[in-house]
């Protein structure tokens, strides 16, 4: 509600989660003093004192405000916007010092949105399932925008019922017959002990999934396996499981596997891992650091390796990802120096 409040009142959103621990908090407070002097909207009543303080009590509870006559709805007009003005900004964890604010533009947005729809291959009939925060861009443009704007169904369920109750993710996805489901490596692990520990014999239906997407961190292909493999005698299809890549700075996804495609990995000799240098490719049974395939990128995105100083390596070569389109920011909120150092010359963002 927040998010469009700001959308269609032209104001800007940034995104922080209010029930966090300290810590977090900590966090969050460096990245309000990055802004200017915002609101803290939220519908958690509880909310952070330290983001109070923060904020210097500009805060609104959600349901104290909340207006619901038609006639206001009915009156209310939604002005037109330049693409490149700024919808949101996405920010890093500000965990090793000042945060960095990826500015979003409506442009960004609307073509991550289509090319999402593109490449999952979206349809009206799909239905989606989220147990993940709209405060992150994995949650808010691929389980909420996405499903919106392709006329799909959406649900969801709290980020708290997931981490008690794994196993309700896929009740309420064998329920609601879900189509479309994701997650974060963690997540699934901690999903797939507690089936595997379960004692209870469940009955679900789970034939109608067509991609568990899983993204946002280090992707382990054994638990990826053995969760389909536990999840097959319900009707989980074997080539499910869509392994994803993206950052805030391309708005949400970058890449991501296609529906129907299989999983594949591949081990790298660790001792070879210096800029320029061809990757020494293992067999499974030889040790080194396994990776997990991300699929085929964005329908508009170019992408490159390259070395140090900005050549373009060749094939199977460790390099630098640098990334061009329509779905990258241009730069960081009031941040000169970081955008400067990555935002490069002809529109490539530098990432690592």
């Amino acid at each position: 509600i927040a998010f469009w409040a700001c959308a269609v009142g032209g104001y800007i959103a940034v995104f922080i989660d209010p029930k966090r621990n300290s810590v977090q908090g900590k966090m969050d407070c460096n990245i309000i003093k990055c802004t200017n002097s915002p609101f803290y909207i939220t519908d958690y009543e509880e909310g952070n004192e330290e983001i109070r303080e923060a904020v210097n009590d500009r805060n609104l509870v959600i349901k104290d405000w909340l207006i619901y006559e038609s006639a206001y709805e009915e009156s209310m007009q939604v002005e037109e916007v330049d693409a490149e003005e700024t919808i949101c900004i996405q920010f890093s964890s500000g965990s090793t010092g000042i945060p960095k604010g990826a500015v979003i533009s409506h442009k960004n947005l609307y073509q991550s949105i289509v090319d999402s729809i593109e490449l999952m291959e979206i349809t009206q009939e799909d239905r989606f399932l989220s147990w993940q925060m709209v405060t992150h861009c994995y949650g808010l443009v691929i389980f909420h925008l996405v499903p919106l704007v392709s006329g799909s169904s959406q649900y969801f369920m709290s980020t708290d019922n997931y981490m008690r109750q794994p196993f309700l993710w896929i009740s309420y996805a064998s329920k609601y017959q879900i189509t479309r489901l994701g997650t974060i490596p963690f997540a699934l692990k901690l999903f797939y002990e507690s089936i595997i520990n379960s004692k209870t014999n469940q009955c679900w239906d789970l034939q109608n999934v067509k991609s568990v997407i899983i993204g946002a961190e280090p992707i382990s292909l054994d638990v990826c396996r053995n969760t389909i493999e536990a999840l097959k005698k319900f009707g989980l299809h074997e080539n499910v499981m869509c392994p994803a890549y993206g950052i805030s700075e391309a708005t949400a996804m970058v890449s991501f596997v296609p529906v129907n495609e299989e999983m594949h990995g591949v081990n790298v000799n660790l001792g070879v891992i210096e800029i320029g240098q061809k990757a020494e490719i293992l067999s499974n049974d030889s040790g080194g650091q396994s990776y997990v395939e991300l699929g085929k990128l964005m329908p508009s995105l170019e992408a490159r390796i390259v070395d140090e100083e900005g050549y373009i390596l060749e094939d199977k070569t460790i390099g630098k990802i640098q990334l061009k389109g329509d779905i990258i920011s241009n730069g960081y909120y009031q941040n000169e120096d970081a955008t400067k150092a990555v935002f490069l010359a002809g529109g490539w963002l530098d990432i690592y």
